[in-house]
């Protein structure tokens, strides 16, 4: 399973206040690791392990980064789907399209096949009540930045 987590770190706003971890990258990188690992384990109620990556965006570019992160997840989902039922050397240098018209050639359908999990991947979204989670948010601009409740986005 591969899963992603976006998180904000809180803007020093006081002059008294301390950046996180004093801009120490790799300290930032391996907490932030720790943290989404821990919580996405109780979450889940299994052992998940994550990487991490840390960069600055304004928020509301965020909805685009994750669109780019959800797109790159529909195609390894097509790849993997792909990979269970034909060797490497029939797959290589193969469109997205023609992938589709191999696996149709079978009878099998990405779409159909499988489920919104496998398919679309899975959003944990912060939520008033807790933890939301959604499979059915499309790797689209709209969905995504209406699922993450970003207004006024930059397109």
């Amino acid at each position: 399973m591969r899963a992603e987590r976006l998180h904000r770190a809180r803007k020093a706003s006081a002059l008294d206040t301390e950046p996180w971890f004093g801009k120490n990258l790799a300290k930032i990188i391996s907490i932030s690791a720790a943290i989404i690992s821990v919580r996405f384990s109780a979450h889940l109620g299994r052992t998940a392990v994550f990487d991490a990556r840390a960069f600055v965006m304004p928020l509301a570019d965020v909805p685009n980064y994750v669109v780019w992160r959800a797109k790159d997840w529909e195609r390894n989902s097509l790849n993997m789907l792909c990979r269970a039922h034909f060797c490497h050397d029939a797959l290589h240098g193969k469109s997205r399209a023609d992938l589709h018209n191999m696996l149709h050639a079978i009878g099998r359908n990405s779409t159909t096949d499988l489920d919104e999990r496998c398919r679309n991947g899975t959003f944990l979204i912060r939520a008033p009540g807790g933890i939301d989670t959604r499979s059915d948010v499309l790797p689209t601009y709209p969905g995504i930045a209406q699922a993450m409740g970003v207004q006024n986005a930059a397109v």
